[in-house]
């Protein structure tokens, strides 16, 4: 995953789940690296909705599978979002591509 998030080039890529934000820069460190700040991972629905707001306007999104999650959406919100597809991942975390408003409908 962090191999492939290196391939990703001048895009807003937030990232939720590690403090470790160096990879998700980019091969060239054009990216611009946000961890936004919200809701923890077992927030209510409404909640964890608040993400739908935070999350909008990023190009992409890194969710980092630690041994606790810390921040951020569940992985399953992001990954039944209509507006995140899959791009790569692995046991150290996936990476989304965020096509339009984030919805945060499954929270």
């Amino acid at each position: 995953m962090l191999f492939r998030s290196r391939t990703v080039s001048g895009s807003r890529v937030a990232y939720t789940g590690t403090a470790e934000s160096y990879p998700f820069s980019g091969a060239d460190l054009t990216n611009r690296v946000v961890r936004p700040q919200g809701p923890a991972p077992d927030a209510p629905p409404a909640v964890c909705r608040q993400w739908a707001h935070i999350l909008t306007g990023f190009d992409y999104l890194v969710v980092a599978h630690a041994p606790y999650a810390y921040d951020g959406p569940p992985e399953r919100v992001v990954a039944a979002d209509p507006a995140a597809t899959f791009v790569a991942g692995d046991a150290a975390g996936s990476l989304y591509r965020l096509s339009g408003p984030f919805t945060a409908r499954a929270c």
